[in-house]
């Protein structure tokens, strides 16, 4: 009888620790639903035991998300005003009332105040037609250097002229830098550092990929074809405990790439391939079958059977009613997907096998980490991969300029890890 009852009486700690660990949760969650992250933070740092542990899931996970959020909406008024007047000069503050009011200003009130999204002085011009007619009228007379319009026109004449599929190589070379910031609290003597930078994927439209220095020497290149190929860098700080830096300089040639697409020469698909059946499966959770994504896919297609003509309606969908506009982190709740994730979902969901490419891409000004969606048609016997010319567009950017160097700022791509072990690291992240 006394076991029993001190077995009760455990149960019923633990039962009361259950109910106040959901109430606290629930509170939490209030907080952030009303932006008072401050108060949330404070929670939250209460159920943390060890703050200087790496950052993998729970209350501490929760902190991190909150703190990126707080970076993501960085902006105040002022801010905001000043880095719209580099395009529109005259922006107003009833211009960023109306914008606001509207949602082309993204923004979100965070511990009673506004703030606005740190993209948003770009996003506006995509999200509004008044704020990118006005900027547009006043480009017309003063626009110079590179035209990615007249590019277009003149790489797409140029594919219509010829069967080859890939013209107008051009070479590039990219620098690409990492800055642990200093002061970090896992930053310090002794210390292992790993750092994982983007490197090119090896792809028909973007060959000769090449690393020509790092900084310090790289560990590990992820072989091509691997998900987010990076190249691997490991280093044991010092006695100073200095933060490191991690850069690399590489080359590759790039293509322009345009398909000619003719839904009379389409063929019905063999749904017993592996191509076929490993491109028309799910891969959650960034490709998945939700009934809602389903219903979608049904009214987009309505009763059309060419595959071709299928796809094409989903991406004109997408194109129309989901504007393309640099989002949050992956990582952070509210965060973007890909339109091409979307356009992949409901081309499997449908019929025709879709996936999504992952690679560092090339325009005049910059090279970034992207992606674009693939849609395979059989024509005349043979599987074609046809990407949608809009997809394109940052590939045949570059075919004006025969060579073009870049220098890449930090993007959320490279992770950082820091620990005082000799673990051995993998060659790449583990993708979502």
């Amino acid at each position: 009888m006394h076991r029993f009852a001190i077995g009760l009486w455990f149960t019923l700690l633990a039962l009361l620790a259950t109910v106040a660990d959901a109430r606290a949760d629930a509170e939490i969650d209030r907080l952030i639903e009303v932006g008072a992250f401050a108060e949330a933070e404070t929670l939250l740092r209460r159920q943390v035991a060890d703050p200087s542990a790496p950052v993998v899931d729970g209350p501490a996970q929760r902190l991190e998300i909150l703190q990126r959020t707080r970076r993501d909406f960085s902006l105040g008024a002022a801010s905001l005003k000043r880095a719209l007047r580099r395009a529109l000069p005259d922006v107003s503050d009833e211009d960023l009332v109306r914008w606001t009011a509207s949602g082309a200003l993204q923004h979100r009130v965070i511990d009673g105040e506004v703030r606005y999204f740190r993209k948003a002085p770009r996003n506006v011009f995509l999200l509004s037609d008044e704020a990118r007619e006005r900027r547009d009228a006043r480009r017309t007379s003063t626009r110079r250097g590179f035209d990615l319009d007249d590019t277009l026109a003149r790489s797409v004449a140029l594919c219509e002229e010829t069967d080859e599929p890939l013209l107008a190589a051009s070479k590039h070379t990219a620098r690409y830098r990492l800055l642990v910031k200093p002061g970090h609290p896992r930053v310090r003597t002794g210390a292992v550092v790993r750092a994982w930078l983007p490197f090119p994927q090896e792809l028909p439209q973007q060959t000769d990929v090449r690393l020509i220095s790092s900084t310090p020497a790289a560990k590990r290149i992820a072989p091509s074809g691997t998900p987010h190929r990076t190249v691997y860098f490991e280093q044991t700080l010092g006695d100073d405990g200095a933060a490191p830096t991690f850069e690399i300089e590489l080359e590759f040639t790039s293509f322009s790439q345009y398909a000619k697409l003719d839904p009379e020469r389409v063929e019905p698909y063999d749904t017993g391939g592996e191509l076929y059946t490993r491109y028309t499966a799910e891969r959650l959770p960034h490709i998945a079958f939700t009934p809602e994504a389903r219903q979608l896919a049904a009214e987009i297609i309505g009763d059309e059977t060419n595959p071709l003509e299928k796809a094409r309606r989903v991406f004109h969908w997408v194109s129309a009613n989901i504007p393309w506009v640099g989002e949050m982190e992956y990582g952070c709740p509210d965060g973007g997907t890909c339109t091409t994730g979307l356009r992949s979902s409901w081309s499997r969901g449908a019929g025709p096998p879709a996936t999504r490419r992952t690679a560092c891409v090339t325009a005049t000004t910059r090279v970034s980490p992207t992606s674009s969606s693939a849609t395979w048609t059989r024509t005349a016997g043979s599987s074609t991969s046809t990407t949608p010319a809009s997809s394109t567009r940052r590939r045949q950017a570059s075919a004006a300029s025969p060579t073009t160097s870049n220098e890449v700022r930090s993007r959320s791509t490279a992770t950082i890890c820091t620990s005082t072990t000799g673990r051995t690291a993998p060659s790449s992240p583990a993708s979502g």
